[in-house]
C-alpha cells in the first residue's frame, strides 16, 4: 500500500530527506476513536502496511480499527520503492481497511 498523504520523510543517503509513501505515518485522523484501542492511540508507524479486502464470514462484522486516506492504493511489491500504485488488477485510490477487529 502507498498512501502521500501519510508519506513518512525518510533521511536517504547523502542526507536527501524523501517523502515515502510506503512507510505510513498515521495520525488520529486515520485511527477510529471509537474503538477503546484507538481511543488511547494518537499516533501509529506502518512500514510497509498491507490491506484488508473482501467481507468478514457469516456472523462476523467488521469494525475497521485505522484506515488510509482516500489517496492511497494498492502496490506491487516491485513498486513500493517507486512509491507507484499499479496494485493488483489496476487497483484505484480509496481509502483501505489497514486493520480490523471481527466481532460477532
Amino acid at each position: 500500500m502507498a498512501d502521500p498523504a501519510f508519506a513518512t520523510k525518510i533521511q536517504r543517503e547523502a542526507n536527501i530527506v524523501q517523502s515515502d509513501p510506503s512507510v505510513l505515518s498515521l495520525t488520529a485522523g486515520a485511527i477510529n476513536r471509537s474503538d477503546p484501542l484507538g481511543a488511547a492511540t494518537n499516533d501509529v508507524l506502518l512500514p510497509f502496511a498491507g490491506a484488508f479486502l473482501g467481507t468478514p464470514a457469516d456472523g462476523l462484522k467488521e469494525e475497521v480499527l485505522i484506515s488510509s486516506s482516500e489517496q492511497s492504493s494498492l502496490i506491487d511489491a516491485i513498486d513500493r520503492a517507486d512509491g507507484i500504485g499499479r496494485g493488483p488488477q489496476g487497483t484505484q485510490a480509496r481509502p483501505y481497511a489497514l486493520t480490523r477487529w471481527p466481532s460477532v
